[in-house]
């Protein structure tokens, strides 16, 4: 069974810092002929005659340029690395203006009259020469060492060395250098890096700037007296790669045949277990599943099931193992295992999870596409880039989960689930390093991801039964909460519960049951029932601190208003409407209390509206199907009655859906008992409403306009993260003759909701101060249900 490569960000990371480092030190550098000899010996420094033969070193290091080629070649990757060579050879050194301009650098720095002494340097077909040779080195061209030994190269970098002052240079020096780079590419490497041909390159200029910089090395000396700036070195990085654009796709080739070649096989957890997961160990990385996938030669004993072997009884078997890497087989060993049952007694292995992740590769590189945006953009568009990344990297969390369908079972009318331990511990671990690694990307884009939220996601996928349950231990719990999870999601036929994980501190069991017996006649029904129940460490829990989300799955037949779609609770066989607002075609709503569930089309006619009908009837229609507004008796909504503070609060909160329950204030004139103290209470935990003074609301007096319109700007403020985007407040309230009457403490909020067409004037006019009435209440909070930024 092959289990697919979900990203491989890190496998390309780690494996390519090495020849990275030798192919910088290679083709920047000259092409360096390795030997372990000084190279004072090896390039003619001193008496000793260059020995014709290669050092065993040396020639070791060819051999192994003739295997890496010769494995690729093996595992179809040849064509990549035969297309760099070929690009390789068509680049004209001599006239590529980077090189010419460091060759006429280096000439410059002879001194005058000792021309003599560096005519190897300084031939130009020599010099070209070093450069080709040496990029040659790093796509596995074993015959450029033996080019090297020619006696024009190695008196040129004699006389190279010569020039830069720095004495008695051996081979060892240069090693620390190629290390020194090594390094640095370690501890500063992107997780991007090599996708894009852009980032590869300037990596290697990152890094080689950061080195020289150092001034720690013998060769690092040579080059700075030589005063060798990182601009040149950058030029010729970006010059020389640009025109091969195969290049890094035929290093890469070479970097996966040297995993085949040198990788070890191991196994997690050692010992006759009946379960346990292969991996291979490369340069100190351990790689396995999911950058990695998993095949084994076919026997009936073990089968490969999400990146494990699976034993389905005891015994011994000898199978072929092989590891995949892009759907190719990169490793292969004959192993055999064993399993012997520890006890008298053996169960058959449980359905191990399947993890689903999305590919956060794609998600890495929307982020990039982003970031070169941001390049040269004005404040507004930089925050819209920086909020759409965010929203970008929050969706890509969401849709990791646990798949359970396939280890569901029966019991009555229900289907039942318990996620597996390993299974669900590896899919936080594997979410939280792939949150990690986008949240680092976003701060360095400038973007602030501190509210990013990891969901633990269980879905139980479709059933027939009437109801889904799952058990999740507080093992799972605890992981996840110190992973730093916000949540829990368990999904059944396409519904969902989100519960805050802060309130599970035990055994949990979820479940969402299908009710069939519907109490609704007047009403279009667009969903199921949905009946939502949740029990900790054995106890049933129905209100909530924080509130939790519920969606429901909907369908709307022809002729059905959405707008007019709400969530209703079904408490004693009838219907209390509580809003909700549709995401596609869920219907998601917040709550703080447990009960079944349903959607419906809810009208809601008045007869007193027809005054206020042009241009309040439809946001009443819509306020009043959601219950965000109620009428002040049968049919009667009394449009130009003033609205308190409380009944604005109330209608606000409950419009956005912003209940909470956990929510307190300190106000003397409200009391715990009033109807309007939880969403006073919400209110002002999310900075939403302020009192008249310190310890007065004063619920019961008329809200002005321009308290109502410092309402809505903090709540979108909360909801959608609006900003203030006003740079000249007098010039957007100019428009109103009455401006000077707002108070001043409100003014910014004004002018924001008027630049944004949330409030409107009558006659030229704000009447900051005046009165609202119910109908104008309605407007504003049907503009803010409809805002987008």
């Amino acid at each position: 069974m092959r289990i697919e490569v979900r990203y491989i960000m890190k496998l390309r990371r780690k494996l390519a810092v090495s020849t990275l480092a030798a192919s910088l030190v290679a083709g920047t550098f000259a092409g360096i002929p390795l030997s372990n000899k000084g190279l004072a010996e090896a390039m003619g420094f001193s008496s000793v005659a260059y020995a014709a033969t290669l050092p065993s070193t040396t020639a070791a290091f060819q051999q192994k340029l003739r295997d890496l080629y010769e494995k690729a070649e093996e595992l179809g990757y040849i064509t990549q690395v035969d297309l760099a060579r070929s690009q390789l050879t068509a680049v004209n050194f001599t006239s590529d203006a980077a090189v010419t301009e460091l060759y006429n650098y280096v000439k410059s720095q002879v001194p005058a009259g000792h021309e003599n002494e560096y005519t190897h340097l300084l031939d130009r077909d020599t010099f070209d020469g070093l450069f080709r040779l040496g990029i040659g080195l790093s796509l596995a061209m074993d015959n450029n060492v033996d080019i090297l030994k020619q006696s024009m190269y190695v008196k040129a970098v004699n006389e190279f060395g010569k020039l830069g002052g720095v004495q008695d240079v051996q081979f060892e020096d240069f090693v620390e250098f190629a290390n020194a780079i090594e390094a640095d590419l370690k501890s500063h490497i992107d997780l991007t890096v090599l996708l894009k041909d852009a980032e590869y390159k300037q990596l290697l200029k990152d890094s080689l700037n950061r080195v020289l910089t150092a001034d720690s090395t013998k060769f690092a000396k040579a080059y700075n007296n030589l005063a060798i700036t990182n601009k040149r070195v950058n030029n010729i990085v970006d010059s020389i790669v640009g025109k091969m654009p195969g290049y890094k796709d035929g290093l890469k080739s070479l970097l996966i045949a040297a995993v085949s070649l040198e990788a070890k096989l191991e196994f997690d957890p050692t010992g006759d277990v009946r379960v346990r997961t292969p991996f291979l160990t490369f340069s100190g990385l351990r790689i396995g599943s999911p950058i990695l996938s998993w095949t084994v030669s076919p026997n009936n004993l073990i089968t490969i099931d999400n990146g494990q072997l699976v034993f389905s009884g005891e015994g011994t078997a000898t199978v072929t193992l092989k590891a995949n890497f892009n759907n190719q087989s990169v490793y292969s060993q004959q192993v055999t295992l064993t399993y012997r049952v520890p006890a008298s007694t053996y169960s058959p292995p449980p359905v191990i999870d399947q993890m689903v992740l999305p590919d956060f590769g794609e998600t890495m590189k929307a982020l990039e596409e982003i970031a070169k945006k941001l390049v040269g953009a004005s404040d507004t568009e930089r925050a819209r880039l920086l909020e759409e990344a965010l929203k970008i990297v929050q969706q890509a969390l969401n849709k990791a989960e646990l798949d359970l369908s396939k280890s569901l079972r029966i019991e009555g009318d229900k289907a039942v689930a318990q996620p597996n331990q390993d299974s669900a511990k590896r899919l936080i671990a594997e979410l939280k390093k792939a949150a990690d690694q986008l949240k680092a990307k976003l701060k360095d884009m400038g973007a602030n991801p501190a509210g990013i939220s990891l969901p633990l996601k269980l879905d139980l996928g479709q059933t027939s039964s009437s109801a889904g349950e799952v058990t999740i231990t507080k093992d799972i719990l605890v992981e996840a909460q110190n992973a730093g999870f916000a949540s829990v999601t368990v999904v059944v036929n396409g519904a969902s519960m989100i519960i805050p994980i802060s309130q599970l501190s035990a055994d949990t069991t979820i479940s969402l049951r299908k009710v069939t017996t519907s109490p609704i006649t007047d009403k279009t029904k667009v969903s199921d029932i949905i009946d939502f129940n949740l029990s900790v460490g054995g106890q049933a829990v129905t209100n909530f601190k924080q509130p939790i989300q519920i969606r429901i799955p909907v369908q709307t037949p022809a002729g059905v208003d959405k707008e007019l779609l709400t969530t209703a609770k079904i408490v004693d066989g009838k219907l209390v409407f509580v809003g909700g607002h549709l995401e596609g075609n869920e219907m998601v709503e917040s709550r703080d209390t447990l009960s079944p569930y349903v959607v419906v089309e809810n009208k809601v006619t008045f007869k007193d509206t027809a005054s206020v009908q042009a241009w309040a009837g439809r946001s009443i229609q819509v306020l009043a199907a959601k219950g965000a507004i109620v009428g002040k008796s049968e049919g009667v909504f009394a449009p130009n009655d003033n609205v308190t503070r409380a009944e604005f609060v109330k209608m606000l909160i409950s419009a956005l859906d912003l209940e909470d329950g956990s929510a307190t204030e300190n106000f003397t004139d409200v009391n715990d008992t009033d109807w309007f103290a939880p969403y006073v209470a919400a209110a002002v935990k999310l900075g939403i409403v302020h009192g008249r003074s310190a310890d007065q609301f004063v619920p019961q007096a008329s809200i002005t306009r321009a308290e109502m319109t410092a309402m809505i700007v903090h709540a979108l403020e909360v909801t959608q993260n609006l900003k203030n985007d006003v740079t000249d407040m007098n010039a957007v309230l100019k428009v109103f003759s009455d401006a000077s009457k707002i108070n001043s403490t409100l003014k910014a909020s004004v002018a924001l909701a008027a630049s944004k067409g949330l409030v409107v004037g009558y006659a030229g006019k704000f009447d900051p101060n005046g009165k609202a009435t119910r109908a104008q209440a309605a407007v504003v909070l049907y503009k803010i249900l409809n805002f987008k930024k």
